[in-house]
């Protein structure tokens, strides 16, 4: 879905209308817990969030306001309970239109462990006293320098 066909582009709708658009997300497989969010980017940077509802067979959908054959970004992410991201997709460049249609790329997902922060390690240094003339003396005769 990289291009759309000129032919098959909705000649009653200018640039700047707005549509209703079906995100569609298919293949993914949520454990316990987890869900399925997107993240759209239009052109002037507005960043919305929508969580995709599922349908059957590892299909989620959604829908959002778009302004029709606009540009935009669109990011995948599957979180935890929590709301802390598990997996996420690559982000998608892609035009407006009344459907966009994807399916999950688990080979291209960042794939990420909700780790706990390891706790701080207070490190004491031993501060070295000079050596005496007595000490350096008892060392190499210890050594048999």
């Amino acid at each position: 879905m990289s291009r759309s066909n000129p032919l098959f582009i909705d000649s009653t709708k200018s640039n700047h209308d707005g549509i209703g658009t079906q995100i569609e997300l298919n293949g993914v497989i949520l454990h316990d817990g987890e869900r399925v969010r997107c993240e759209v980017k239009d052109q002037a940077g507005q960043k919305r969030q929508i969580f995709l509802l599922e349908e059957g067979d590892g299909r989620f959908c959604g829908q959002i306001w778009l302004k029709h054959q606009e540009e935009i970004d669109l990011k995948f992410m599957i979180e935890d309970d929590q709301g802390r991201p598990v997996a996420e997709s690559p982000v998608l460049r892609r035009q407006a239109s009344y459907a966009l249609i994807e399916t999950w790329q688990t080979e291209k997902t960042k794939k990420r462990t909700a780790s706990k922060p390891k706790p701080k390690v207070e490190k004491s240094f031993t501060t070295q006293t000079p050596l005496t003339d007595d000490k350096l003396g008892k060392l190499i005769a210890k050594w048999g320098l």
